[in-house]
């Protein structure tokens, strides 16, 4: 993944933010909104839970079923 400073992300979420803004109706903001609340929140928990008990890792069986159905 390419490094970013983290100085320019509010700048960079911001600009993201009034392009999805201009191109959707208010319906389809929240939406968009509800939906990337629920996946930061999700991504939140695997990362903590992965951190926690090493559940996650390539030997692990939860991901090798994973990879085993995707």
């Amino acid at each position: 993944m390419n490094k970013i400073c983290p100085e320019a992300l509010p700048v960079a979420i911001s600009a993201l933010a009034a392009a999805i803004y201009n191109q959707l109706s208010p319906e389809e903001v929240g939406l968009v909104a509800a939906f990337l609340v629920h996946l930061g929140e999700s991504l939140g928990v695997i990362a903590a839970a992965q951190n926690a008990s090493g559940c996650g890792t390539a030997n692990s069986a939860a991901v090798q079923a994973g990879e085993a159905v995707l």
